[in-house]
């Protein structure tokens, strides 16, 4: 597996803090507090929803402290083809740019295994 990084703009909810500690693994459950009152806006916990139906990723946690999510991705290809690497370009296509929250999707130079 391999460690990519995902960083925001203005993605930490009202109240930050604990508010802000989503975070999901394989099994999907949702551990955390959402404050905010649309699911569907693009905030974190909009692009937490997105990311969780992407295709191949083990885990996602959000960091507040450094306004980033954190993605464990099990079927990485080095030549940069799969579901979960097309599944976050479609992501950043959606909600980068210069409107957009999401700033840059970089992997971190570490394999979980």
């Amino acid at each position: 597996m391999r460690l990519f990084e995902m960083h925001v703009l203005d993605a930490t909810p009202p109240g930050g803090g604990e508010d802000a500690n989503l975070e999901t693994g394989p099994s999907g459950a949702e551990r955390g507090v959402w404050t905010g009152q649309n699911p569907d806006e693009v905030t974190v916990r909009g692009l937490l929803s997105r990311l969780k139906a992407v295709e191949g990723l083990a885990g996602i946690r959000y960091d507040s402290d450094r306004v980033r999510f954190l993605i464990e991705i099990e079927d990485f290809r080095e030549d940069g083809t799969g579901p979960s690497l097309a599944g976050i370009a479609r992501l950043v296509e959606e909600y980068g740019g210069e409107m957009g929250r999401i700033l840059r999707v970089s992997m971190i130079n570490r394999t979980i295994e």
